[in-house]
């Protein structure tokens, strides 16, 4: 699995890079066929925010969230994600 992280006038700092690696390989136990998967972080009037595209062999899906805390949008974003992951399995099964 590839994740590509890209911070719109955020510093992505080691340990945001390093949490959102560890939360996204948890993706991988619902389905281990995650090709890639692009995040793009950025703040707007202090609110963080998080955008990300995940690709799975005939399927693209997308997640967004935003929180006062960039570690939080992180927890959401992967929450978000995790359940459609989940959905998609389902539908393909």
């Amino acid at each position: 699995m590839q994740i590509q992280i890209t911070g719109q006038g955020v510093e992505i700092t080691p340990a945001l890079k390093e949490l959102t690696h560890d939360k996204l390989s948890k993706l991988k136990r619902h389905n281990m066929s995650i090709m890639r998967i692009h995040i793009v972080f950025s703040v707007e009037k202090l609110i963080h925010h998080a955008t990300a595209e995940l690709h799975l062999p005939g399927h693209f899906l997308h997640g967004k969230s935003h929180s006062e805390n960039m570690y939080k949008t992180v927890d959401l974003l992967v929450e978000k994600l995790d359940r459609q992951v989940r959905e998609s399995k389902k539908s393909t099964s």
